[in-house]
């Protein structure tokens, strides 16, 4: 079978044959509850999407062949658990000889046309040393490269190439919009913090077949990491404001909202609590939109019911008339 023939996680049905090969995300041994034997679960993915699968027999054997992060080979079954598609092995091998983009989605927007759109709303920005802070994050060629390739999430929402630049892209045009509806925030002060607020997430995450986590980004995660980022640029620009300082790194550390969601600090000024729920209502959008376009029944209106979530989700008609 040649890689031409690679069959992709969002094509696979209940009682679907699978041959093809697949990105390993998660590699576990599991007890089996009735019996003193182990069973092998795995976690794997494309560009698709990801499913579990689970190699009842040989265990013991197929987990020395491959290692988390590596592509492997099944030969199995897809069948259905807790309703999502789960893939029963038969065999399973290390595999090499695939292409690189069957794994890794991109971004549908363009990234050229996204950068454009960042760099002109820095122009705009009249403040002075909010100014000179954006410029010297964009205008280092390392940094710029990084954050216009980098994911945005592990997996919950604009997890793909370029979804870090997406995703601020579409926090600008909302913050401009909560800004002409409330004239009392800060709009310079809001859009800063909307570019920045992510930046530590370069260093969060690695990708290649898949996306997860740095050790950096278990150990300390975006939030902190990003305001390390803007804290260290600050200190090389002459007579930043103090007030100005401590405002904008309060936006980065309070913008999950929730002691419960990672944040270190939860919003404490106007351009805190606008950034959070833009920041959050991009995400959750974009996270219901990936689960829709996952959906694999064109017969159900329903997508399979979402862990995270603890719900299906209902995918009506765009068309009321009907």
């Amino acid at each position: 079978m040649t890689v031409a023939q690679k069959q992709y996680i969002s094509e696979l049905k209940k009682g679907s044959i699978v041959k093809s090969c697949f990105a390993v995300k998660k590699k576990e041994m599991r007890e089996f509850k009735d019996k003193p034997q182990q069973y092998l679960s795995l976690e794997v993915g494309d560009k698709t999407g990801f499913m579990d699968a689970v190699a009842w027999e040989n265990a013991n054997f197929y987990t020395t062949l491959f290692e988390e992060g590596d592509v492997v080979w099944i030969n199995g079954r897809a069948g259905e658990y807790r309703g999502k598609i789960q893939l029963t092995i038969d065999s399973i091998s290390k595999h090499t000889e695939y292409k690189l983009n069957d794994f890794l989605p991109q971004t549908d927007k363009d990234i050229e046309e996204m950068t454009a759109h960042l760099f002109k709303v820095i122009e705009g920005i009249n403040n002075p040393y909010l100014k000179k802070l954006l410029k010297s994050f964009v205008n280092d060629a390392d940094f710029l490269s990084r954050f216009k390739q980098a994911p945005a999430a592990r997996s919950v929402h604009h997890a793909y190439i370029g979804g870090l630049l997406e995703h601020t892209c579409e926090l600008l045009k909302m913050c401009g919009v909560v800004c002409e509806t409330y004239p009392q925030i800060d709009r310079e002060l809001l859009l800063t913090g909307a570019i920045l607020h992510d930046i530590g997430k370069i260093d969060e995450l690695r990708y290649s077949l898949c996306v997860d986590y740095t050790d950096e980004g278990e150990l300390i995660g975006h939030i902190v990491i990003g305001e390390q980022m803007v804290s260290q640029r600050i200190e090389t620009i002459e007579d930043f404001p103090s007030s100005l300082r401590i405002n904008l790194l309060h936006m980065i550390l309070s913008h999950h909202g929730e002691y419960a969601f990672g944040s270190p600090k939860r919003p404490k000024t106007l351009e805190a609590c606008a950034l959070h729920h833009a920041d959050n209502l991009s995400a959750q959008v974009k996270r219901f939109i990936q689960i829709i376009e996952q959906k694999t029944d064109p017969s159900s209106n329903w997508t399979a019911y979402n862990g995270l979530l603890g719900r299906r989700l209902y995918v009506h008609d765009a068309d009321f008339s009907k």
